[in-house]
């Protein structure tokens, strides 16, 4: 069998009380200062029983008025937990302190070395191991495209240490299995899913192998480590380089007596389970493994967006601002002595440019005065075009009514429809008559006026839009006195009569409400209601650009007139978007002053 199972439960049950025994220890330290120390959990399981308990037993015995307490933190973005929970000091591999050195600034204080290496600084690797009758798998080259099986994807030694070593080799890590297989632990997940067939590959820990064969929990000759490195610094089979171990560090602002007192008792404790703390010096193998990898600090180099050009390319382009920073200087010195020497040639010029700028501005203002002669020409024309017509139907609409009367034949309906006819005959007249205004840009009269009134006729006038199917609802005072344009003001509550009826049109129960309130001493408020659609906030925000429509065949020119008339009369105007779907339209214009 490959596995003992007694073996493997005494394992279980021996890491269970570990857990239960730091947590008793809690309960009797109420009188000693607490000391966190955080664990960023991407380990073995075995480490809490190898090194966490025994070096926290330790300081607690070394260092009596403390109290040293394991803080578990979550791996995955462990800048974001610190900040969450803050801890004193922090227990992590090699490459999550590297990574956390350069973003907070937590400082070493010691290694865990294991007793079978020589060097703190290369204690750690990472073995690629392989069922040992699998034949066709010799070289590193030989596992692409198959199935890897690996504890944790953050696992320094479980995982990146054996990516680094592909990148080495010529090899592109993120492409060169066909799918990597994360179990969370190496033993027993990993290998087992090896035995089983579901993986081709285990990537294990350096040592592990040889620890498991020791305790009898795996036969080694059932199992081999592809690409062996030559067992010099490190007495166990592996596949990689070697790296720093794990790492002992503190916050940078732990008080220098008590970083001392805990970096000493460290760097004597005796070994434990083949396990003990030093001074590592070298990580530039971890930076270098970032880096290859563009993780972590380095992680900017996936990013081409221009942050992270500029901070992949920070040197070459501050040189380069530098160089261009210089030359421009250069250039303003060269220019102000030019200047200088040259203060006629400059005044000259200057006559020059004034006078080709008066001769812009001249043929400017003819074309503008030949546009508005042509607009003018072509409004008088209209007006006059349309006048003759107008006046057409006025005299048919008169001699209809003489005729019907004479015959007998007119009634309150008919002298309703004649009078409706009369009075948007003469409603046209008025829309010229202001458009030739406009050309002549001219304003129209700013009297006194019922805003009440104003509402009610373009409500009538709205009924004869095709917007039957649309409830046309209003709540308006008796009388709402205002000083402007009545046509002008009539054209605003139209065209947002109109348009939120066409917002309403594919709504099962359309519903439009228009009302009038007094909105404090000095102002009225009109507002235009419907329960539209709800917009976003692209389609919201083109509400508020001049010329734009929110209708897919609209031109804009409806909210450009309401715009027009709302700033003529110092009115504001704003749109709301209503919680339930729907937009309100909300004027707010100055009420007229009693005399």
């Amino acid at each position: 069998m490959y596995f003992n199972k007694r073996k493997r439960a005494q394992k279980i049950l021996k890491l269970l009380v570990v857990v239960l025994s730091l947590g008793a220890s809690i309960c009797f330290s109420a009188d000693k200062t607490d000391i966190r120390v955080g664990i960023i959990d991407s380990f073995n399981p075995e480490f809490a029983t190898t090194t966490l308990e025994p070096t926290l037993r330790y300081l607690n015995q070394k260092l009596p008025n403390y109290h040293f307490v394991a803080v578990p933190l979550n791996s995955v973005n462990p800048e974001k937990e610190l900040k969450n929970n803050p801890v004193d000091f922090l227990i992590s591999s090699a490459g999550t302190f590297h990574e956390l050195s350069i973003s907070i600034g937590i400082v070493h204080i010691a290694t865990r070395k294991t007793i079978l290496s020589d060097d703190p600084s290369a204690s750690e690797g990472a073995a690629f191991v392989t069922l040992a009758k699998r034949a066709d798998l010799i070289e590193l080259k030989d596992l692409q495209g198959k199935v890897a099986a690996a504890s944790q994807p953050n696992s320094f030694d479980g995982w990146l240490v054996g990516q680094h070593e592909l990148f080495k080799n010529g090899l592109n890590p993120e492409k060169f299995f066909k799918r990597s297989v994360f179990t969370h632990f190496q033993f027993p997940d990993a290998l087992m899913l090896l035995i089983q067939g579901e993986a081709d590959v285990a990537i294990l820990s350096a040592c592990v192998l040889e620890e498991l064969s020791q305790e009898g929990l795996i036969e080694s000759s059932d199992f081999k480590v592809i690409s062996q490195k030559p067992r010099d610094v490190l007495k166990c089979a592996r596949s990689t380089d070697l790296y720093p171990g794990i790492v002992f560090a503190a916050r940078e602002n732990i008080p220098p007596k008590l970083m001392w007192e805990v970096t000493s008792s460290l760097i004597s404790m005796p070994p434990t389970n083949d396990y003990e703390w030093t001074i590592a010096s070298r990580f530039s193998k971890v930076d270098e493994l970032f880096r290859d990898l563009q993780l972590g600090p380095y992680q900017y180099l996936k990013d081409w967006s221009p942050a992270g050009i500029f901070k992949r390319f920070k040197t070459e382009i501050l040189l380069t601002c530098g160089l261009l920073l210089l030359l421009i200087l250069n250039s303003l010195y060269l220019r102000r002595t030019v200047a200088r020497r040259t203060l006629q040639v400059r005044r000259t010029l200057n006559r020059q440019i004034k006078i080709e700028k008066e001769y812009r501005d001249s043929r400017n203002r003819l074309a503008q005065m030949e546009k508005f002669g042509v607009i003018n020409q072509m409004s008088g024309m209209l007006a006059h075009e349309v006048q003759q017509p107008l006046m057409a139907i006025n005299n048919y609409l008169a001699g209809l009514r003489v005729y019907l009367k004479s015959k007998g034949f007119s009634d309150a309906v008919t002298e309703q429809a004649i009078g409706s006819l009369e009075h948007n005959s003469e409603r046209i007249g008025s829309i010229v008559t202001r458009v030739r205004g406009y050309a002549k840009q001219k304003k129209g009269e700013m009297k006194s006026c019922d805003l009440t009134a104003i509402a009610l006729s373009a409500l009538n006038v709205l009924k004869a839009l095709k917007f039957e199917h649309v409830e046309v609802t209003s709540d308006l005072p008796s009388e709402a006195r205002v000083v402007g344009d009545p046509l002008e003001l009539e054209l605003l509550i139209i065209n947002l009569l109109k348009n939120a009826c066409s917002a309403v049109e594919k709504q099962p129960k359309p519903i439009v409400d228009l009302k009038i309130g007094s909105l404090d001493d000095s102002h009225w408020c009109l507002s235009v209601s419907d329960n539209g659609p709800t917009l976003d906030d692209k389609s919201f925000a083109r509400l508020k650009t001049l010329g734009d429509s929110v209708k897919p065949e609209g031109m804009g020119i409806g909210l450009s007139i309401v715009r027009g008339i709302a700033d003529k009369h110092g009115a504001e105007l704003e749109f709301i978007r209503l919680p339930k779907g729907g937009i309100c339209s909300r004027v707010v214009i100055d009420k007229e002053e009693c005399k």
